[in-house]
């Protein structure tokens, strides 16, 4: 079953995680099959508007589900070549960059109701901010 929403005609990116937004926007990033850049996509319920990351360029195998969230105040994070929050407008680093293995030094994140952020890295779980 299809939902009508569509993509802007793209069809050459497969949708690797998605987010719902507390004002109702939805948040994925898009994995391009073509060996191009990631895209950061948000759906306001009419228009889909895109983002070029500062991430854009990490290899699609360092990239897995889990890699969004919103927070209650509407920052976006991804958990993508470190740990990356966005406003809108600027995009901002948190921890940056892979392990010593090349595999991801974040691998997941989520933010709680509370605006906590939490995220997994290869030693485990933490809280941002408390390490």
């Amino acid at each position: 079953m299809r939902d009508g929403l569509g993509f802007f005609g793209c069809c050459d990116s497969t949708f690797v995680d998605v987010e719902a937004a507390p004002n109702g926007d939805v948040w994925t990033l898009l994995d391009p099959q073509d060996n191009s850049q990631w895209v950061v996509a948000r759906f306001d319920g009419e228009v889909w508007t895109t983002y070029t990351p500062p991430f854009a360029s990490t290899p699609s195998w360092a990239v897995s589900p889990g890699a969004v969230s919103v927070g209650p105040d509407g920052l976006v994070w991804f958990a993508v070549n470190g740990l990356v929050s966005f406003d809108g407008t600027d995009w901002t680093y948190h921890i940056q960059g892979q392990a010593e293995d090349g595999t991801p030094e974040v691998s997941a994140v989520d933010v709680a109701p509370d605006g906590t952020v939490w995220y997994i890295d290869e030693a485990g779980v933490h809280i941002l901010g408390n390490q």
